[in-house]
């Protein structure tokens, strides 16, 4: 199967539910932690990810990799990402469907 086959879709309740929840962000996870939709909210406070390139719309890499997300979510006062927790290592496992995770694993800062 293409990926373009196993792109995962979100449903139009879903985007409207997105929109009505207003001044609460909020964005919906696909299987492999893809950022698949976001309401205004989301984007203001977090980033535009439908601006981002589809590779980049996934959000462990986000936080990992992007700069600004890591001030996001500072630990302690200091700007850590948080795969110095033990999370970059978490992925679930492929499916005959879903491709092996991308291997930017090695890229922590």
């Amino acid at each position: 199967m293409s990926q373009v086959e196993d792109r995962q879709k979100v449903r139009p309740g879903v985007h409207a539910l997105l929109a009505r929840l207003g001044d609460t962000p909020a964005f919906v996870l696909g299987r492999r932690t893809d950022i698949l939709a976001s309401n205004r909210m989301a984007r203001a406070l977090l980033a535009d990810f439908g601006a981002m390139p589809v590779r980049d719309r996934n959000a462990v890499r986000w936080v990992i990799l992007d700069e600004a997300a890591r001030s996001l979510f500072a630990q302690d006062g200091r700007r850590r990402p948080p795969c110095s927790s033990g999370h970059c290592g978490w992925m679930p496992p492929a499916t005959p469907t879903t491709p092996a995770p991308p291997n930017w694993w090695g890229s922590c800062p």
